[in-house]
C-alpha cells in the first residue's frame, strides 16, 4: 500500500495510466477496480473517490488523451485564429498524433471493450464524452471561419475521419510503418499526414513511399 504522499492529481494520473495498461493487455471483464488501484500504489476507495466506477474511469481512461489533444488544438484556434491553415493542420495532427503515441493503450482498451458485452455501459459512457469532445472540436472550427470571413469547415463526418486517420496511423505505426517495406519516423507520418489534409492523396507525401 501506499507510503509516499502524493496530490491528488498524481493519484488521478497513476490510477489513470494504471487503468489504461489493464484495460488494454486484460480487457473490461479481466481487469478490477482493486486491480487498478493496487498498480497505482493507492487504495480503492481512492478510485471510486476520482471517478465513481469502473465505468467511470475506463471512460476517462480512453477519452482524455483525446480531450486533452483536442483541448490544446482549440486553444491554437483561439490564440491564432487567423492563422494559415497549414500552421493550424500541422497543430492539430502534432497534437494528436503525439499524445496518442504516449497513450497507445488508451486507444487498445476501446478497441478490446468493444468485443465484450459485460463493457456497454463503459462503452456508452466513454462515447458520449467523445461525442462532447467532438462536438467541441466543430463548434471551435465553425467559430474561427466565422471570426476570420471562411467557409465553414467540412463535415462532422470529414472531421471524424481526419481524426481516424491520425489515430490510426499513431496506434498502428509500430506495424504499419516499420520493416523494410516501409520505415518511417514520426515527423515523417505526420508531415505525410498534414500534406494529406492541405493537399488531397494524389500529390501527398513522398512520391516515392
Amino acid at each position: 500500500m501506499p507510503t509516499k504522499r502524493r496530490s491528488s492529481a498524481d493519484v488521478r494520473a497513476e490510477l489513470l495510466m494504471s487503468a489504461s495498461y489493464l484495460f488494454a493487455t486484460r480487457g473490461w471483464a479481466g481487469t478490477s477496480t482493486k486491480e487498478i488501484a493496487v498498480r497505482a500504489g493507492t487504495y480503492e476507495t481512492s478510485l471510486y473517490t476520482h471517478f465513481g466506477s469502473k465505468a467511470g474511469i475506463f471512460s476517462a481512461a480512453v477519452v482524455e488523451p483525446f480531450k486533452q489533444s483536442i483541448d490544446s488544438f482549440r486553444s491554437t484556434l483561439a490564440k491564432q485564429p487567423d492563422a494559415p491553415e497549414d500552421v493550424l493542420a500541422h497543430a492539430f495532427v502534432h497534437n494528436l498524433y503525439g499524445t496518442l503515441e504516449q497513450h497507445r493503450e488508451a486507444a487498445t482498451a476501446f478497441v478490446l471493450a468493444m468485443q465484450e458485452p459485460e463493457a456497454n455501459e463503459a462503452l456508452a459512457q466513454a462515447r458520449a464524452a467523445l461525442e462532447s469532445v467532438f462536438d467541441d472540436l466543430y463548434a471551435s472550427g465553425r467559430a474561427r471561419a466565422a471570426l476570420v470571413g471562411e467557409s465553414a469547415p467540412g463535415r462532422p463526418l470529414t472531421q471524424r475521419l481526419m481524426v481516424g486517420l491520425v489515430v490510426a496511423s499513431s496506434v498502428f505505426a509500430p506495424w504499419l510503418f516499420a520493416g523494410n517495406g516501409l520505415a518511417a519516423s514520426a515527423d515523417e507520418i505526420q508531415e505525410a499526414i498534414v500534406s494529406m489534409f492541405l493537399n488531397g492523396i494524389t500529390t501527398a507525401g513522398n512520391p516515392e513511399r
